[in-house]
């Protein structure tokens, strides 16, 4: 064959290839046009799916052979609809009516699917309801009854390869009431089948301003896995699975990686972090950021498995007893489980709170309030008024242990035992106040039971009830004190060391608020003290009392202020009294302040906010000391003298005694016969009558002499 008869038979052939082509175009644009090829279509979408599928346009392409499709819903379009599609077909398998996506191009689809107790439900997933509608209506039930009403045989389907442009994907989750409702949109992704077995997908959208993407395999089984990321999610999409009493804000971030069966898949690796997190259910609540991981098997309706969380950053809070500021160590690991009655509980759980490490439980869900239970070997309470706001007043330090600890309810009531080994304790900043024993919570109560305080070094015998724990905590405090030194004692009560020396003696019993606000100005009760001998360093009564009797009666001698001087110090024999406390001010009408040669008694008040006074009283005169500030020669018989004082004012640290001035004149009356009375009586006698002078001298003594008896 020559050259020339060659090239005329291949263009013969191409013309005929072209012609063939043009003519099988011609048919397949013409066949898709037909009704035949449309009803067939309907047949095994709606076959496949269980709805009836529609659509504005339909085209066809031929190289490569192609479908474009405008306006396709299946059934009225709300659970399954798209706006444009692009189907790119495969040649071969059409000639044994399979119709073989290579690729299909959506833009604009909206899928809408159903989270049921039984699993996810998606629009082609319900062939057998819709079966017995169409079968109810005399419809055809099976793809063989569709072929016939067709003309013939059904089409067989399957899908390559998607492209997804701006779509949209609607979960209603109906196992929550009410439902659930989330809508994750400009949703853009791919899915593709490989080896004609596995499901492939990658798609990316944003959820209520988070961002969300999803990647993962599903196999022909129907066997899922699958990892969802997500960032910058609003935590309020999830209240719904809350309980009532439950509140969730904050953003989440993280992964879930998914595995099981697609429908309802029975694994779930998660590592969750939700920021600036505003969590509360019952008295629990948590402000700032939370991370958790957890791996979670079986019904994932109701979890079980691994968990660890992480709230370091976080301020956690239970009702008015606890607070966890943010920056403190706060960790919890162990095992979570759900009860077939929805109550969820963990086990083998290790937490960590600040410096303290222990074995903790908590339980919640059902018809049932949070409970929690606790133990925790010794550990260093430095730091922890900052976490238990009854103990922030006293700046609590040293070691306790924690022993059958549980907290339940609302408000919340607890119950344990702390064993304090050497706790120290700085009311007010002082201190430090020592203490050892056991302290019992039951409730809100919270009872000491062999405690004993170590205060300045001095041994204090403490009963010791705490009630309403929280911000508004009350305590019911009993003291007993023997024979302890003063000032160290005081030192560490009041931080002022020079305030009282000596031994001292007491018997407490007081209540009042436990913060420090109110502390103060809330305390009641009782005490009973004695002290001495001892010293009141720079309080002098009897000297305050003689600088004012001088100005009134003129300068003492030399002489006789040399005889008054062991008289004028500051050091005392004994302190007593009762005081009563009410309102900010303690009260007493028994005070007596003994010193050598005399005494103080008085009666009144001290306001604890500025410890000023407000008393009255007298100075009790021995006849060691009136006869030295007479000058006269003291009569071992002679009686008790008294010089009221108008006012005993200032403050506890300073107090100022100021003299009835009348009184004192009278007084310095007597001294004209001090030393002299035999004589003035017979002076008396000669004028008023043999007795007379006795009579009189006596009646001017009991002027001067104590109402009472000498204390």
């Amino acid at each position: 064959m020559s050259v020339r008869t060659l090239w005329r038979v291949l263009a013969a052939a191409g013309v005929l290839v072209a012609l063939a082509a043009a003519g099988l175009g011609w048919w397949l644009s013409g066949y898709v046009a037909s009704d035949a090829f449309h009803q067939r279509l309907h047949a095994a979408v709606r076959n496949a799916t269980g709805q009836e599928p529609s659509w504005t346009a339909l085209d066809v392409g031929l190289f490569p052979p192609s479908v474009h499709v405008e306006q396709a819903r299946l059934g009225d379009g709300s659970a399954l609809a798209v706006e444009r599609a692009e189907l790119q077909i495969a040649w071969w398998p059409l000639l044994a009516r399979v119709l073989v996506v290579d690729r299909v191009t959506i833009e604009g689809g909206v899928l809408h699917g159903v989270r049921t107790a039984s699993g996810m439900a998606w629009p082609w997933q319900a062939p057998a309801a819709a079966d017995a509608e169409r079968g109810a209506a005399g419809a055809p039930a099976s793809d063989e009854d569709a072929a016939a009403r067709a003309g013939g045989r059904s089409f067989r389907f399957a899908v390559r390869r998607l492209d997804l442009d701006d779509g949209e994907v609607v979960i209603t989750d109906q196992t929550v009431d009410p439902p659930a409702r989330l809508a994750l949109r400009e949703l853009r992704g791919r899915a593709r089948l490989r080896e004609g077995r596995t499901l492939s997908f990658d798609l990316d959208g944003r959820l209520d301003g988070g961002t969300l993407r999803a990647a993962g395999d599903v196999a022909a089984a129907g066997t899922l896995a699958a990892t969802i990321t997500f960032d910058a999610l609003p935590a309020l999409l999830f209240a719904p699975y809350l309980r009532d009493d439950a509140r969730l804000g904050g953003t989440l971030a993280g992964t879930i990686a998914l595995r099981g069966p697609a429908r309802a898949p029975d694994a779930a690796d998660i590592d969750l972090r939700l920021g600036d997190a505003d969590f509360e259910i019952g008295d629990a609540r948590v402000n700032g950021p939370v991370s958790l991981h957890a791996e979670l098997r079986g019904a994932l309706a109701r979890p079980s498995g691994r968990f660890s969380l992480d709230a370091a950053d976080a301020e956690l809070r239970y009702g008015g007893v606890f607070r966890k500021p943010p920056g403190a160590a706060a960790s919890a690991e162990g095992r979570l489980q759900t009860d077939p009655d929805g109550r969820v509980h963990t086990e083998e759980v290790r937490i960590r709170i600040r410096n303290l490490g222990g074995q903790g439980r908590l339980e919640w869900g059902g018809d049932r309030p949070l409970t929690a239970a606790f133990d925790a070997p010794a550990f260093a309470v430095d730091g922890w008024g900052e976490l238990v706001p009854a103990l922030a007043p006293l700046a609590p330090q040293g070691r306790l242990a924690w022993s059958d600890g549980h907290v339940a309810g609302s408000p919340p009531t607890v119950t344990g035992r702390a064993e304090l080994e050497a706790v120290r304790l700085h009311p007010g900043g002082r201190g430090p106040i020592e203490l050892r024993g056991v302290l019992l919570a039951d409730g809100d109560t919270l009872r000491s039971e062999d405690l004993v305080a170590d205060v300045g070094g001095q041994p204090v015998a403490l009963a010791l009830i705490l009630t309403e724990l929280g911000a508004a905590a009350r305590h019911q405090t009993q003291i007993v004190i023997d024979e302890a030194d003063a000032r160290p004692l005081l030192a560490a009560l009041t931080g002022k060391s020079d305030a009282l020396e000596g031994p001292v003696t007491l018997r407490a019993q007081l209540a009042g608020p436990v913060a420090a606000a109110a502390a103060r100005d809330g305390l009641e009760g009782s005490i009973e003290f004695a002290a001495g001998p001892g010293r009141l360093p720079g309080i002098a009564p009897f000297r305050m009392a003689l600088a004012q009797l001088e100005s009134l009666i003129g300068g003492l001698s030399d002489r006789r202020r040399a005889r008054l001087e062991p008289f004028l110090g500051d050091a005392f024999e004994a302190l007593t009294g009762h005081v009563e406390i009410a309102d900010g001010i303690a009260h007493s009408d028994d005070l007596v302040l003994r010193y050598p040669g005399y005494a103080l008694e008085a009666n009144g008040r001290v306001r604890l906010a500025d410890r000023s006074l407000d008393a009255r009283g007298r100075l009790v005169l021995e006849e060691a000391a009136y006869a030295a500030l007479a000058g006269a020669e003291a009569d071992p018989a002679g009686p008790l003298r008294v010089l009221p004082l108008a006012q005993i004012d200032g403050t506890l640290d300073a107090p100022r005694v100021g003299i009835d001035a009348q009184a004192a004149l009278a007084l310095a009356a007597t001294f004209a016969t001090a030393g002299k009375r035999d004589k003035v009586e017979r002076e008396i006698d000669k004028v008023l009558g043999k007795g007379a002078g006795r009579d009189v001298l006596d009646a001017l003594d009991g002027l001067f002499s104590p109402r009472r008896e000498r204390r």
